[in-house]
């Protein structure tokens, strides 16, 4: 049997009120489980609704309508009109800078939840020790956050977090202030202690590579709703919308008109050339309906053998490479219409030459129609 969410939301709204009068609402209607050791990323751009949705959660913001269990517990419900505080709901969070005490050591830092809350003195020391040695720190404890790098800064954070024997920790943008080759290893740091100690996460991102590495499951927002929700795969390779499709990772759009449909496969025309694809999710597809037709990068195959172009197939000149150390990406152009490709490397006699004609090649299984949302 499968064990019951650590967090449940369901139908979940939040309203604010702007100067003026006019209104936002940032959480619209949401319905969202987070299981047993799982890490939910909530996923999207500035202003979609994905910090307004954790402070719910947290207990910093109260929501307008709808509720939230925790462990099987209530913590907020409008129609009930409960609405449990932070510090009686059962979870932790982690902040964007960590927000560790300058002047308290590791030990200090991960027994202030526990000294705060009451616990005896006799209990205290036992469990920080017993949590920093879960997280890999134990010879730390007299350092200063100041002494120690920015991946054990993390592991102080995290400590702090589950000393308190909460499972379900919440994670506000916390390697955003970081940079980039910082925020990679903690992201490898911060998945390794998630599958070792089996916490259950709710984490909130902007950063689509971010969310694909942490998340088991990956929630896409969009105006206050969850547009998309799957593992990050699926996410990626089958995205619901071109909003989607855009914001996880880089894809090729073009408009589209269907010009046949056959079984399970439909023939797009697009300005960048003819695309046989398979159907997918897009279940109305007549003929001369409009469509979106979306190809991510590296799915695309570059060849000199100049043929006949045909669906699938184009002829194209060759604009710009830009060497991006794992591959190359090629601008391509077909009269006015353009593509992103990204190649890897290969012989020289394969690889594209600025200015050059080359065929484009992209197999149907790796097209995805979407629906046009302006048709």
């Amino acid at each position: 049997m499968d064990s019951p969410p650590r967090i449940r939301i369901s139908r979940l709204s939040k309203t604010f009120r702007r100067t003026g009068g006019s209104t936002v609402t940032p959480v619209d209607n949401v319905d969202l489980e987070v299981g047993a050791e799982e890490m939910v990323v909530l996923l999207g751009p500035s202003g979609c609704g994905k910090t307004t949705l954790l402070r719910c959660v947290a207990g910093l913001e109260r929501p307008d309508a709808g509720e939230i269990e925790i462990d099987g517990q209530l913590v907020f419900s409008a129609a009930r009109n409960i609405c449990l505080p932070p510090d009686q709901r059962r979870l932790s969070m982690i902040f964007q800078s960590f927000a560790l005490w300058p002047h308290m050591t590791v030990y200090d830092n991960v027994a202030y939840p526990l000294e705060s809350r009451g616990t005896p003195r006799s209990e205290i020391a036992p469990r920080v020790n017993d949590t920093l040695a879960l997280v890999g720190i134990a010879s730390l404890v007299a350092q200063y956050p100041a002494q120690i790098s920015g991946g054990q800064q993390q592991r102080v954070a995290l400590a702090r977090a589950l000393v308190g024997n909460t499972s379900v920790v919440l994670f506000d943008e916390p390697l955003s202030s970081v940079d980039a080759k910082v925020r990679e290893q903690l992201r490898v740091e911060l998945k390794r202690m998630q599958q070792k100690i089996r916490f259950s996460g709710l984490y909130v991102t902007h950063d689509q590579t971010e969310a694909m590495e942490l998340g088991d499951r990956v929630a896409v927002l969009e105006s206050g709703r969850i547009a998309a929700l799957g593992d990050p795969r699926s996410i990626y390779e089958h995205p619901p919308s071109e909003y989607v499709a855009n914001f996880v990772g880089a894809a090729n759009i073009w408009q589209g008109r269907v010009v046949r449909r056959e079984a399970g496969d439909v023939l797009v025309e697009t300005g960048f050339g003819d695309f046989l694809a398979e159907v997918g999710t897009v279940a109305e597809l007549a003929t001369g309906s409009s469509v979106k037709v979306m190809v991510r990068p590296e799915k695309f195959r570059l060849s000199n053998e100049i043929s006949a172009e045909g669906p699938n197939l184009q002829r194209v000149r060759i604009e710009t490479c830009l060497f991006a150390g794992p591959y190359t990406e090629v601008l391509v152009s077909r009269g006015a219409s353009t593509a992103r490709v990204w190649v890897q490397d290969g012989k020289a006699s394969e690889r594209p030459g600025e200015g050059i004609d080359m065929m484009l090649r992209v197999e149907s299984d790796k097209i995805r129609i979407l629906p046009d949302a302006n048709p």
